[in-house]
């Protein structure tokens, strides 16, 4: 009789990106209603460690703030970031 076995190795791989803030740009934020720094949504999630989506589902539920420009770039709020997303 012959026994066979079997291993199975999985790697998982995590990458963490940062932005000098340089990157970031400053606009009016409509709904703070001051200059804020406004970051795509991409990096957005970066810094809140969250996924992507779970920053335009705050979109959609009006959590934070974004602007969109003329192109169709969408940009969110930096502070609305750190008020919503961010635990303490």
């Amino acid at each position: 009789m012959i026994v066979r076995r079997r291993t199975e190795v999985t790697f998982e791989r995590v990458v963490r990106s940062t932005h000098p803030v340089e990157s970031q740009s400053h606009a009016l934020c409509n709904f703070c209603g001051g200059q804020s720094a406004m970051l795509a949504p991409e990096e957005a999630a970066l810094l809140a460690g969250v996924g992507v989506r779970a920053i335009y589902r705050a979109i959609e539920e009006g959590r934070i703030h974004f602007l969109e420009s003329a192109s169709g770039a969408l940009v969110v709020c930096l502070g609305s970031i750190r008020e919503q997303l961010v635990s303490p």
